[in-house]
């Protein structure tokens, strides 16, 4: 009987031109062939279709639209990351505790002033740097992320938003309850 292992982040991230048990990643490809195990990542369907929406939800985004649209069939929007309102004003003190505890995570970093107002927040879990232009466009007071560089933090806030960096995992883990 085959056995199935389903996973968010892929066993391969870079390409690969052998398998053999000199590495890890080789190691754990044979051994899933040798233990007749399919395998399914989702990262990147999973970011489109789910990831988001469960962020947002989880949250209490309200009004909550696609921050950065890939598919659009002038019915159906999906793509990564959401915008929308928070349940209500609030310091970005008050949301970065608010992201501690809708993700149950002990610890965030945040970027801008603590008693500064927020409502429009953009979400986009993992590593959200590569949509920090989506989330100023959209005019986003504060935008919850993980993995944020440090100079990408320094240059948003000199740009006007505010960020709350929750780790990579800190809002991704959602997949495993989802699944």
């Amino acid at each position: 009987m085959y056995k199935r292992q389903l996973t968010h982040h892929p066993l391969i991230f870079k390409g690969i031109k052998q398998v053999s048990d000199q590495n890890f990643i080789g190691r754990r490809v044979l051994r899933m062939i040798q233990d007749d195990i399919s395998y399914y990542a989702m990262h990147t369907n999973f970011d489109v279709k789910g990831m988001a929406d469960a962020a947002a939800q989880r949250i209490g985004l309200q009004n909550a639209e696609v921050l950065d649209v890939t598919y659009d069939d002038g019915v159906t929007k999906e793509g990564c990351g959401r915008i929308g309102q928070l349940p209500h004003r609030m310091t970005l003190g008050k949301c970065a505790q608010l992201v501690k505890k809708c993700y149950q995570v002990p610890n965030v970093r945040v970027y801008g002033e603590l008693d500064s107002p927020v409502r429009d927040a953009a979400i986009m879990p993992g590593s959200g740097g590569s949509f920090l232009q989506n989330a100023l466009q959209a005019d986003a007071d504060v935008m919850i992320t993980g993995d944020i560089d440090h100079h990408e933090a320094i240059d948003a806030m000199a740009q006007g938003i505010s960020i709350i960096d929750a780790g990579h995992y800190g809002i991704e883990k959602l997949f495993i309850p989802y699944m």
